[in-house]
């Protein structure tokens, strides 16, 4: 019986979320639109530094270090 019930419950939450999903529809266009304008700025800089997606990963990898270290010496010590 309760694995019926939960079964029911996972249901009705997916059927839930999919119509959020529909719903959410412009959400999404402009979601979609973000991203795409983000991956021409992230090839933009390739190009401009003249570097591989290795190198984008560790500038990425150093700026958040930096910013964690900023953060933590600043508000958390």
């Amino acid at each position: 019986m309760s694995q019926r019930i939960m079964f029911i419950c996972c249901n009705m939450l997916f059927l839930n979320h999919e119509k959020d999903f529909r719903d959410r529809g412009s959400e999404f266009v402009i979601m979609k639109a973000f991203i795409d304008w983000h991956k021409k700025y992230i090839e933009w800089w390739k190009k401009k530094l003249k570097i591989s997606n290795y190198g984008i990963v560790w500038i990425s990898f150093i700026k958040g270090l930096i910013i964690g270290l900023l953060i933590y010496h600043f508000f958390i010590k």
